[in-house]
Order: structure tokens, then sequence, then C-alpha cells
């Protein structure tokens, strides 16, 4: 066999494989389409909505993320219909093209073997192990576009092709207007692998490299401040990105008092996230860290394809640690905020993963005593994985019911802030006691009773802790009490049990929070009366309706 065909042979292998590790991934991640919808993704589904009924965030409807998110929803809802499936829908699409972004930059970095493994991975880890919260989230959407922005990155560096370092800055800077805090130390370190490049290159083509990067980063910014210029929103916008945001990550509290409960409590979480999320993963990515830092990764391994300049060894693993860092600065430490950490886990566990096979026979004992503890270790990971197989098995079998299947995502009382049985019994009643045109609003946090039941909020407010929180402007609890008097919605649904700090701040439930409220307090009091109670969910009516 000469060496064309050999190559032909296989590159041919490669795809096969490749599109082999596609369709198990498919089939793999295929049970989210069945998954009732959750806060985040529902709060993007609504305000979606709301831009194709002409709505602008900020103004008419309320949240603090960047505001690619809601386009995003915007466009799914064209392509797919305003329902939660065609979310899961396009979600499960959208992560198998960044699987495939993921082969192409593995292999870009450290060859076929390793690009195969590392997009394996990523599908492998995204997919069932995130239960509900993982999907339609701005964290997983940013990671094909930050994935693409660093492949351009460093294929411009080898082909010193200025229009890849533009094209690079224009997907980091879509991502950016996605979601914040991760972009920022990416960017960092890219441009310092731009000043730091080990070849001889005058500082005057440098600083041209940086303006094209920086010139494809911030572009479309432009669109973005134009479409809310023209909506006489800007102010709103900035008001959120630049004030409102920073305030509500410095008030936060989670992490308790003193040093020794802080360390705890951020170990503990890492431990878990570890041990339910990536526990198969982990130990390998380890493996990697060693290889990268290796003197001899410098240069090339013969057979292997293993290259990565010095800055990139900088980049890469900088971008493993960021990922930490987001979780930590954001101080909540939900399973989704994980989400970016699965690609260079991936990478660099694929990475490890080869290292580790390469070096099985010459340290046997070792090696075995690591995978038989990785494996252990992973137990907790794989008994999950079951039950979500499971589970999706029975219920598409017909073998237990959409009750005893949605039980799995919270079950009152035991999880009161979150429960899908109690968001549809809530949700069959709006639909039996409210038209389509008519308003409604429930006080609390739970978006998803507007897209379960099709009907609109009364205030632009869509989950109440935003009017309450100590950074939020007392205005806005004039403004909110005024939109409740001019809609007048049909129900009023306040929430109990609920007390969620990490969110609002505050250890009080939704129900406490509403007493403190004269004015609303009163507006309840003497406009509705109480008609229902549906797990956590008090119901209240119009008195003009009381028979």
């Amino acid at each position: 066999m000469n060496e064309k065909t050999k190559i032909n042979f296989i590159e041919k292998n490669e795809k096969f494989i490749l599109w082999g590790i596609i369709l198990v991934l498919f089939l793999h991640g295929a049970i989210i389409l069945n998954y009732p919808p959750a806060k985040d993704n529902s709060m993007f589904l609504y305000m979606g909505q709301g831009i194709l009924n002409g709505e602008v965030p900020y103004t008419d409807n309320f949240d603090m993320k960047p505001p690619g998110i809601y386009f995003i929803y915007a466009f799914i809802i064209m392509i797919f219909g305003n329902t939660i499936k065609g979310v899961y829908l396009f979600d499960l699409l959208w992560s198998l093209i960044t699987i495939l972004a993921v082969w192409k930059l593995a292999k870009y970095l450290f060859g076929r073997k390793v690009g195969l493994i590392a997009c394996f991975f990523y599908g492998f880890l995204y997919f069932p192990c995130g239960n509900l919260w993982f999907y339609g989230q701005a964290e997983a959407f940013s990671n094909l576009l930050i994935v693409l922005g660093m492949y351009l990155f460093f294929l411009a560096e080898d082909k010193n092709k200025k229009p890849y370092f533009f094209f690079s800055g224009l997907f980091l800077g879509a991502a950016s207007l996605i979601k914040y805090p991760l972009i920022a130390g990416l960017i960092c370190l890219l441009l310092f692998a731009i000043f730091k490049n080990d070849k001889v290159v005058k500082i005057k083509e440098k600083i041209t490299v940086f303006f094209v990067f920086l010139s494809g980063l911030l572009i479309l910014f432009v669109p973005v401040i134009f479409y809310f210029f023209l909506h006489d929103s800007l102010r709103e916008m900035l008001y959120i990105v630049f004030i409102y945001t920073p305030k509500y990550a410095k008030s936060i509290k989670v992490l308790g008092a003193g040093f020794l409960g802080k360390t705890s409590y951020l170990l503990s979480e890492v431990f878990q996230f570890i041990a339910v999320f990536i526990a198969p993963v982990a130990v390998f990515s380890l493996f990697g860290i060693f290889k990268i830092f290796r003197k001899d990764f410098i240069g090339k391994e013969k057979g292997n394809m293993f290259f990565l300049k010095p800055n990139r060894k900088i980049v890469l693993f900088g971008w493993y640690v960021l990922c930490f860092l987001n979780v930590v600065i954001q101080g909540k430490f939900f399973a989704y905020h994980w989400v970016p950490f699965l690609v260079p886990v991936s990478v660099i566990g694929a990475l490890g993963r080869v290292y580790f096979l390469k070096k099985f026979n010459e340290y046997k004992k070792i090696c075995i005593i690591i995978l038989f503890c990785t494996y252990i270790f992973s137990g907790v990971f794989f008994i999950r994985l079951s039950s979500f197989y499971g589970d999706n098995v029975k219920y598409l079998l017909g073998k237990i019911s959409r009750k005893v299947y949605l039980d799995r995502f919270g079950i009152f009382a035991q999880k009161c802030d979150f429960s899908a049985n109690s968001n549809e019994f809530l949700s069959h009643y709006i639909k039996k006691n409210t038209q389509r045109n008519d308003f409604i609003y429930l006080w609390g946090a739970h978006p998803e009773i507007y897209v379960l039941s099709g009907r609109r909020s009364a205030s632009k407010f869509l989950m109440s802790h935003q009017l309450y929180c100590s950074w939020a402007p007392l205005q806005w609890r004039d403004d909110f009490l005024k939109e409740l008097e001019e809609k007048s919605p049909r129900l009023f649904i306040v929430t109990r049990d609920d007390c969620f700090p990490q969110v609002s701040g505050v250890l009080k439930d939704s129900r406490q929070r509403l007493k403190d409220f004269k004015k609303i307090d009163s507006f309840l009091t003497d406009n509705y009366f109480l008609d229902k109670e549906i797990d956590m969910f008090s119901v209240y009516k119009r008195k003009d309706e009381k028979k």
C-alpha cells in the first residue's frame, strides 16, 4: 500500500468513525426532547416570542442576560415554533455541530485520534447528565462560537492570514453577546498569544493583527446597539449590563461566612460537579495537563501528531482554568454554569487518555490502580446515566405515566422551587379558567408557567425577585403596580416555600416577601380572592368573577 492510498484509507476511516460517533450521540441526546420546560429556557422562549411580537428586551420584558440569547430564541421560534420541544430540538442540533467543531479543534491541535475521542467525550458528557438545566442555556450556545473562535485564531497564526483573525474575533464577539463572564478571560489569553508570538514578527504587524481581531470582536455590537437605540431602549440595556448585573453579582452571598466556610463550600461544589457530571473524563484530563507541560511536548512526537506551541499550551491550560474561575465568579454553582468547562476538559481529557494508553505498558500496575479508581469514582455518573435512560424508555413504551415520569424533575414538597408536575397542574387550571388574550401574573420565579399555559404576563417583571432584591431601584415597584392596575390580570398566583437566596438575596419565600410590600399586597387583597391551592401555588381570581 503506497503512501497516498494509506492516507486516503485513514481519512475515510476517520470520517466513518466520526459519523458513527455523531449518530450514537444523536441517539444518546434525543432523550432531552421529552423534557419539560425549565425556568431559564422558558424565560428566553417568552422573551423571544416577545421580540417577534414587537416587544423589546429589558424594556417590555425584563431579564439580565446579554441580548444575544433572546434573539437566538426568536430565531428558534421562527424555525421550530413557540414550543419547548422546538428549543430542545434546536439545542440537540446545535450541540451536534458543536461536537464537530470540538473534533476539528482537537484534531488540529493533537491529531485524528485525539479529535475523535474529544468530540465523543463532549457529547457523552453534555447530553444526558446535565438533566433538565443544561439545555437551551446561553452557556451551551456560546460553546460552539468559542470553539470556532479559538480554532480560527490558531489557524490564523499558522497560515498568517489576517481575515482569520477577524472571523476569530467575530465568533468570540458573538459568544460575548450570549454570555459574558468567560469571554473576557479567553480574549486576554488570545491577545497574550498575539503579542508573545515566538516568531520574529515586527511590533507593527502584531498591532495590525490586534486591530483586525478587535474589529471582528466588536463589529456585532454595532447592530445590537443600533437596535436598542432605534427602540429607545439603549439606556435600559446599558443600565442592566453595567449597573444592575454587577450589583447582582456582588450582592449574592452563597459561600457562607469565614474563610473555612467558603473553602469547604467551594470544594464540595467542585467535587459534586466532578462526581456527577465529568467523572469518567476527570482523571484523564489531569493526565492531559501533565502531558501539556512535559518538556518534550514543545516538539513533535513522531507518529502521534502531538504538537502544540508554547503559547498554545498557555491558552489551552488557561481555558481549562478560566472555566473554573467562571463558575466561582458567578458564585451560585448552578449545574449549567459548568457547561463551558466541558470543552477544554474533553479536549485535554482526550489527550490524557491517549497518553495514558501509550504509557500503560510502561507503568502497568500504577495505571491499573488509577483506572480502577476512576471507574469506582464514576459510579455516581453511570448510575445517574442508567436512570436517565431507564425512565425515558419506560415512558416512551407507556410503562409509566407522564406524571410518574415528570416526578424525576422535582417532587412537591421535596423540592418546592421546581416541580414539573405542579407546573403542569397549574397550567391546566390556567387554560381552563382564562382566555388566550387574558393576562395573568405569577408572583415568584416560574416563567415556565407562562410557556405552558400560553398566557402573557401582566408585568415585564417575569420573576418577582427582580423587584425586591436590594440592588433593584425602588421606582420599579411603583412601575410594577401601575402595570397591574392597567392590565388587571385575570389570575394572580403567589408561590410559597420557594426561598432561594442564591438568586433573590433574601431568606424569605415569595409569599412572605409579598407581605412586605403593602401597596402590592393591598392590591391583591382589594381586587382578588383565593380560589385554589395547587401544591406551592396559591391561585387568586379577580373579585368581579366571584359568583
